[in-house]
């Protein structure tokens, strides 16, 4: 894909996105989650032809010499399959901030998170962007157990009035209430995985990628 096209496809699902934001969203986890299904298939798919190919060779021994390569390939094939899926995802960069350090910024952050009841940050990073965002780290991988990451911009929290801070805050945690943050790193999860397997199976040209 060209540059050219890349912006067209991103152009195009953008404006998608923008007519009906739901169904958007749910067709992108569900891709996400074909992806993993297909993983999935495919690591049953070879386990058991290297189970039949073995089991072959135990009721014909003749055949062991023949198909030995046949036996380890599927195998091989399958543990570069999950060794892909577990993809660590770099928690953000910034400067951490603790309660005894910033009393009244923790007091602020609580009681706007229990007015909006939505899950607590367990770690509150200071930057030098003129930005604020949430973000969900998972601690296991495809697991989960995600590590959610309060990230404040030094510059923006000078330039803001303490409302507006407030308001940003409060936008913030909207996200971690909806669950965006957990669905964007799902998928941006399933895109790294996608990516490693690419690489992995590029040089044995396995078509089987490719092609989905």
């Amino acid at each position: 894909m060209t540059p050219a096209q890349f912006e067209q496809l991103v152009e195009r699902l953008d404006r998608r996105a923008r007519r009906q934001p739901g169904l958007y969203r749910l067709q992108v986890l569900g891709l996400a989650l074909l992806g993993y299904l297909y993983i999935l298939t495919l690591v049953i798919g070879a386990i058991a032809v290297s189970i039949a190919t073995l089991a072959l060779c135990i009721f014909k021994p003749v055949l062991l010499v023949k198909l030995i390569k046949i036996i380890w390939l599927p195998i091989w094939f399958a543990w570069s399959v999950l060794r892909a899926l577990w993809v660590r995802l770099e928690p953000p960069q910034g400067r951490p901030l603790t309660a005894a350090e910033a009393p009244l910024l923790f007091e602020e952050i609580e009681r706007i998170r229990a007015a909006m009841q939505g899950p607590a940050p367990h770690v509150v990073l200071l930057t030098d962007d003129y930005n604020a965002a949430v973000t969900q780290v998972p601690r296991l991988g495809l697991l989960g157990w995600p590590r959610n990451y309060l990230i404040l911009g030094l510059p923006m929290m000078s330039a803001l009035s303490p409302d507006q801070f407030r308001a940003v805050i409060a936008h913030e945690f909207g996200h971690l209430c909806a669950g965006d943050s957990k669905i964007g790193g799902r998928v941006y999860h399933a895109r790294i995985t996608w990516s490693r397997l690419q690489e992995q199976m590029h040089e044995r040209g396995s078509w089987l990628i490719r092609r989905f």
